[in-house]
């Protein structure tokens, strides 16, 4: 029990040390925004979009990457634990057995050896798909391409939103082999994208902003498709 109790403090204190850690770098990425704020509220507006479109591009890239490393440590956590648990049934079960031999009389009753509980935990599985009606397609189209504003977008949510909405319905779409599906939804895209670029052709915002999405939404094709 000595043991066990030095095993878990030595992991508590790695834990505080990892928190202490991740709050320098809250600390560390709120003052670089602070300065990137205040430098962005210095340039002209279409300089401004674009130094937002690269710091998200950026800041999505970083997010990426910590989150994978953050997934390879849970899962040698969760190999660890699994090792230990194996351990400690087998020591529960022996002690058990032990008690039972050594208290048990003749005439007394034999109790069954303690075994741990299997609680079953359901599983989730997140696939970053979204799926949606066929009869929802031009009301999808309308809402993410024709009447979208990119200042709201650009500013309020995340610049490259509609690229990655569209992929997720895309991905779903061919998750269920439904050719037919992908194909009018990508026409609609390419059509409703033309129709707005001609309809505001000399807006810097509007062809920035969907020249962004457009190359935001081939990355992904292609990186779901196993291109290198």
């Amino acid at each position: 029990m000595e043991q066990q109790l030095q095993t878990q403090r030595r992991t508590y204190d790695s834990e505080v040390e990892s928190l202490r850690g991740e709050l320098q770098n809250v600390k560390e990425e709120n003052n670089r925004q602070q300065q990137l704020l205040a430098q962005n509220l210095q340039l002209p507006p279409e300089a401004r979009i674009e130094a937002s479109l690269q710091h998200e591009i950026t800041r999505l890239t970083n997010e990426n990457l910590d989150l994978m490393e953050q997934l390879e440590k849970q899962d040698r956590t969760i190999r660890k634990l699994k090792k230990q648990l194996k351990v400690y049934s087998k020591r529960i079960g022996e002690m058990g057995a032990g008690q039972t031999e050594g208290q048990t009389s003749p005439g007394q009753m034999v109790e069954e050896p303690i075994h741990p509980v299997n609680i079953p935990r359901r599983e989730k599985d997140f696939q970053g798909m979204l799926e949606y009606k066929k009869e929802d397609e031009m009301k999808l189209v309308k809402n993410l391409i024709l009447e979208l504003k990119p200042r709201g977008v650009a500013v309020n949510l995340i610049p490259g939103l509609p690229a990655y909405i569209l992929f997720m319905c895309l991905r779903h779409a061919d998750y269920v082999n439904d050719d037919q599906k992908v194909r009018t939804l990508l026409t609609s895209t390419i059509n409703s994208i033309k129709k707005i670029l001609k309809k505001r052709g000399d807006d810097f915002e509007t062809v920035s902003f969907w020249l962004a999405n457009t190359c935001r939404f081939l990355h992904c094709l292609k990186q779901y498709s196993g291109d290198e």
